[in-house]
C-alpha cells in the first residue's frame, strides 16, 4: 500500500529524478510533472522497478494555471495527495543589460509564478478535504548571494524565501507545512561538463568540502522534510557544502 501521493515538478531533471526515486523507495506514489517528453519513459522505468501504480507522468507547464489545476486533479485520483515538491526551474546566464523582457518573464513565470500556481491549487485541494500536507520549494544559494549573469534567477530564488515564509504562515491552520531547500553547486548530468570549466572550478575549490553536491543528497533532505517527524515550518535549509559559511 502506498504512503500517499507526491507531485514533483521538474521531475525529469538531475535533482528531480533523484527526488522521485527517493520518494518511490520510501513507498510514496509520485506524479512526475515536467515539459520534457522523456518523462513518460522515466515514469515507465519507475513502474517497472516500484510497481504498476508507483509513478505517472503528467506533461505540465506550471506557468499555466489551467494546466496546473489539471495536474492536481490527476494527482488526487487516489484520494491520498499529501506532498508537493516545487522543483521546476528555467534559468539562463545573461548579463543584466542583455536580459530580454521575454527572458525575464520566462524565468519568473516558471520559477516564482509557477510555484504559486502549484502551491495554491494543491493547498486548496487539501484544505477542501481536510487533509494535512507538506510543501517543499526549491530555493538556491542565489537566494542569499549572487554572481554575475543571474539577476533574473536570483530575483526568483530570493522571492522563494519570502513566499515560503508567507505560505507557511497562511497554511499552518490547515495543517500544511511549507519549507524550502537551497542547494549549492549540485552536479547533474546536465551541468557536469560545465562544472569542469572556469569560473566553476575555482568556485568548487572555495567550498569547504572541496566538492560539488550530489542530487541524492538533496533528495535525502527533501525526504526528511516531507516524511520526518519534525517541528520545522517556514524555513529554508542550505545544502551547499559550507560554501556560504566560508564565503
Amino acid at each position: 500500500m502506498k504512503e500517499g501521493t507526491a507531485i514533483v515538478t521538474g521531475g525529469t531533471g538531475g535533482i528531480g529524478r533523484a527526488i522521485v526515486q527517493r520518494l518511490l523507495k520510501d513507498g510514496i506514489r509520485v506524479v512526475i510533472a515536467d515539459t520534457d517528453p522523456s518523462g513518460e519513459t522515466f515514469a515507465s522505468e519507475c513502474r517497472l522497478q516500484y510497481g504498476s501504480d508507483s509513478a505517472v507522468y503528467c506533461m505540465t507547464d506550471i506557468s499555466d494555471r489551467h494546466g496546473v489545476d489539471s495536474l492536481i486533479e490527476l494527482s488526487e485520483q487516489w484520494n491520498d495527495l499529501r506532498y508537493l515538491v516545487n522543483n521546476a526551474v528555467y534559468s539562463e546566464y545573461k548579463p543584466f543589460l542583455e536580459i530580454s523582457p521575454e527572458g525575464w518573464e520566462k524565468v519568473l513565470q516558471v520559477g516564482l509564478t509557477g510555484y504559486f500556481h502549484c502551491s495554491q491549487s494543491f493547498a486548496l485541494k487539501l484544505a477542501d478535504c481536510g487533509r494535512p500536507g507538506r510543501i517543499i520549494n526549491m530555493a538556491s544559494v542565489n537566494s542569499f548571494v549572487v554572481e554575475k549573469g543571474v539577476a533574473h534567477y536570483a530575483a526568483v530564488k530570493g522571492g522563494i524565501l519570502q513566499l515560503t515564509k508567507a505560505m507557511a504562515v497562511d497554511l499552518a491552520s490547515f495543517d500544511i507545512t511549507v519549507n524550502a531547500v537551497a542547494p549549492g553547486m549540485i552536479e547533474t548530468f546536465r551541468n557536469r561538463e560545465t562544472f569542469r570549466n572556469e569560473p566553476f572550478t575555482s568556485q568548487i575549490e572555495r567550498i569547504p568540502l572541496r566538492r560539488t553536491g550530489r542530487p541524492e543528497e538533496i533528495a535525502e533532505i527533501i525526504r526528511f522534510l516531507l516524511k520526518g517527524e519534525h517541528y520545522i515550518n517556514g524555513q529554508t535549509l542550505l545544502a551547499d557544502g559550507g560554501m556560504l559559511a566560508g564565503f
